[in-house]
């Protein structure tokens, strides 16, 4: 029978550009009300990559399983092999970068970048090597995972545009304020953003696996059976 399976996304946070830009000429931020004039609109820089797909045909089935088994990326019953798998894997990272105008030990601190990446690192199909380029079985083997990949095709570019939105809009709500800790802002507003993406980021992972559950299903594993005489 033939299924395909994915990874789930992977967040990793890091704390990249995060720069503190400390000027101790202008020293204005003495009072809160003051701290807040320094707001500005911050800088967001979005990055989106997807990687290349390339097809795999070095695993027999067997080894598929084991594989999609090890990423959970299989429910198939007992004594069922794997023939096909769409796999990929996502990465999300973010940076800020800070200005600090500091009077003493009161450092006003205001958000001046936030740079944001939401990426597929990885983007691989595999067949199994028992069915060679040109074979019926080969072809609709490939098509089907095709079909699962462009479902994730389709989901990252809804879901990139909607975080790319969350990310400015969260990043403008961010209001300058007093620390004692300044080399301690960039990780801790990192952490605020991210803990306000994260329902969205689950929503792209719950939306991916529901679309691409939709066409592995008995009646689909079906017709793509019915389409070769040969397995």
């Amino acid at each position: 029978m033939l299924n395909s399976g994915f990874r789930r996304l992977s967040v990793i946070c890091l704390a990249i550009a995060a720069i503190i830009v400390i000027n101790n000429k202008d020293a204005q931020a003495v009072t809160n009300k003051q701290c807040l004039k320094t707001q500005v609109e911050p800088q967001i820089i979005f990055q989106q990559n997807t990687a290349k797909t390339t097809i795999n045909r070095s695993k027999t089935s067997d080894q598929i399983t084991r594989f999609a088994k090890k990423i959970s990326a299989y429910k198939r019953s007992k004594g069922k092999r794997l023939l096909g798998l769409a796999y990929t894997e996502m990465s999300s990272g973010m940076g800020v970068e800070v200005r600090g105008s500091r009077t003493g030990n009161r450092t006003c601190i205001s958000l001046k970048k936030v740079k944001f990446s939401f990426s597929r690192v990885h983007s691989e199909i595999f067949v199994a090597r028992k069915y060679k380029p040109g074979t019926c079985a080969y072809k609709v083997i490939l098509a089907h995972e095709r079909e699962h990949m462009k479902i994730n095709d389709k989901v990252q570019a809804k879901y990139a545009k909607k975080i790319k939105k969350l990310v400015s809009s969260r990043a403008n709500m961010v209001r300058p304020y007093i620390t004692s800790k300044p080399k301690a802002a960039p990780k801790a507003l990192i952490n605020r953003l991210n803990n306000e993406i994260k329902p969205l980021v689950a929503q792209f992972n719950k939306e991916r696996k529901r679309l691409n559950e939709k066409i592995d299903t008995p009646k689909s594993y079906a017709k793509v059976h019915s389409k070769c005489a040969k397995w």
